[in-house]
């Protein structure tokens, strides 16, 4: 016996949804640019120390890595938001033309 499909999401709930995401997504591109002006501050405190002793030299290569970690996770958590976004676009799209949602076309 096949699954049962869920009914799609009515037109309204989408909206709700898109909303959610772009808002969601104004901050995070919000968050990505911070961290991003802090590790540019960071890697040019880097690169005065270069005569400051190796402690202070790997307490700031530290925290540029850790910067950078930070950075490259808001970035793929950011791509993921926008894939979503697309995607609930795209049902919202295919939902209101009257065309199978997309969790029932083959």
């Amino acid at each position: 016996m096949p699954p049962a499909l869920e009914p799609p999401p009515p037109r309204a709930a989408l909206a709700r949804l898109i909303v959610r995401f772009r808002r969601q997504e104004r901050r995070m591109v919000a968050a990505l640019a911070a961290a991003q002006a802090e590790l540019a501050e960071a890697q040019t405190a880097a690169v005065w120390a270069i005569d400051e002793p190796p402690m202070v030299r790997a307490t700031l290569q530290g925290r540029c890595e850790a910067l950078q970690s930070s950075c490259d996770d808001l970035a793929v958590d950011l791509s993921h938001l926008r894939l979503a976004l697309a995607g609930a676009r795209e049902e919202l799209a295919r939902h209101g033309a009257g065309t199978p949602p997309l969790a029932t076309a083959s």
